[in-house]
């Protein structure tokens, strides 16, 4: 089964545009609200950290 670098790169830049989102939307918030908002902008950057076989960066999948 061969894999799709396309597809994983959209995957990939999906969750660098969700950290984007959720960690503006935590410079907002205040307290439980903004750590729990900060937790998840995290887990979406481990995703693209943890997917190295499109040889993206962060900035490639900002721009890109």
């Amino acid at each position: 089964m061969a894999v799709d670098v396309r597809i994983i790169r959209g995957f990939q830049r999906n969750e660098i545009t969700e950290h984007i989102v959720y960690q503006r939307l935590a410079q907002r918030m205040e307290g439980e609200n903004a750590d729990i908002l900060r937790r998840i902008s995290e887990n979406a950057m481990s995703k693209i950290i943890t997917l190295p076989i499109t040889g993206m960066t962060c900035a490639s999948c900002v721009s890109g």
